[in-house]
């Protein structure tokens, strides 16, 4: 039997979680499906992760990017018509006019939707709700990996819930919980000593990630005379702007910007405790990705954050926008090393007990095998 021929629009495949995760699920759907991916922002950065014996080819469409939006879906559905995929696959509101283009070319189309930029961090657009609504409204699935897109996407933008697939994110467990490799991160020399405490984050340096507010709370630490770095294990348009800041508030010495990190398993157990500071987020993998390298997490409770941790770690999860309640919870945090093993051993046992990749793979396969 022939392969069935699975077409990816992605508004970008540069690393990152969506994307790593697409190539995990190419990898595990094998010589049943081929794959061809549309990175709209024509990066492939990515590709790195699709095994080398997986079917997979680069396209770009003849479609001008810009514009009249009403002339590019009918190009677009007149696109689909003549490439006739088994299964159209978009991600997230960059690629909507192919889901819209989808449904007026009557193609086969599954949604995922992980998450919002700077745009949607705090409230859904109306017109991007509408749109979503009208797009969305004949596709075979959605998929989210949080509760409070599921919430979204069938109270606000009103999906029938039959048609909403929570799916967690699930990580390769074995491969988070190895042994940590301070090389990949290239630290500075007496960075690591037991009276150092290092907390790091790993992130795409993107305006919605808020690094700023890390660099301000490692500011007040070191008023109180508290011995704390940060690690930033990421790379992105904001690295500029973020040196600056450090600089500004006279503690470049101790903020180390690692760049992208390729291996970045041996990079979590470098860290003492894991730091999210969004303005919006979903399920961040990277989260997961430290409470299986036993980490507590120190933040803000953004997306699904408060429900991913263990209930011993939400203590230390400071309510969307409260900055100042932030600082107080990671200096309390960076001052007890006992909590901070014992948590991190209890965030440990949640990601195994829900976030395992082979229950993740099952669920995908299953939902991508349905006809309607």
């Amino acid at each position: 039997m022939a392969a069935r021929r699975f077409l990816h629009v992605f508004p970008n495949f540069d690393p990152g979680g969506v994307q790593l995760r697409s190539a995990t699920l190419m990898n595990a759907l094998g010589e049943d499906v081929s794959h061809e991916v549309i990175a709209l922002a024509g990066d492939e950065g990515a590709a790195y992760a699709i095994a080398d014996e997986v079917e997979v080819k680069f396209r770009t469409p003849d479609i001008p990017p810009g514009g009249n939006a009403v002339s590019r879906i009918l190009a677009i559905r007149k696109w689909l018509r003549a490439a006739a995929p088994d299964l159209l696959l978009t991600y997230n509101w960059g690629s909507i006019e192919w889901a819209l283009g989808a449904m007026l070319a009557g193609c086969p189309h599954i949604h995922h939707e992980s998450g919002f930029s700077v745009e949607e961090a705090e409230t859904q657009l109306p017109r991007r709700v509408w749109f979503r609504r009208v797009a969305l409204l004949r596709t075979i699935a959605v998929i989210v990996p949080s509760q409070t897109l599921a919430e979204i996407a069938t109270k606000t933008w009103r999906l029938p819930s039959r048609k909403v697939k929570h799916i967690p994110d699930g990580i390769d467990l074995d491969r988070f919980s190895g042994e940590a490799d301070p090389a990949v991160l290239k630290m500075p020399e007496g960075w690591g000593r037991e009276d150092h405490i290092i907390v790091g984050t790993v992130a795409p340096l993107r305006p919605e990630k808020n690094i700023g507010r890390m660099i301000l709370a490692i500011r007040a630490l070191r008023d109180r005379d508290v011995p704390i770095s940060l690690v930033v294990a990421g790379d992105g348009p904001e690295k500029d702007h973020l040196k600056a800041v450090a600089k500004q508030l006279e503690v470049e010495a101790h903020v180390h910007f690692a760049g992208y990190v390729t291996d970045i398993e041996k990079a979590y157990g470098c860290f003492d405790i894991y730091v999210i500071t969004s303005d919006t987020e979903q399920l961040p993998n990277a989260v997961l990705q430290a409470m299986a390298n036993e980490l507590p997490i120190c933040g803000l409770g953004v997306g699904d954050v408060p429900h991913m941790v263990s209930e011993e770690n939400r203590p230390f999860i400071a309510p969307q926008g409260d900055d100042d309640g932030f600082i107080r919870r990671l200096w309390r945090l960076s001052g007890d090393v006992g909590a901070r093993r014992s948590i991190g051993a209890k965030n440990k046992d949640k990601v195994h007990s829900v976030h395992d990749m082979v229950g993740m793979i099952a669920a995908y396969r299953l939902v991508y095998q349905a006809k309607t």
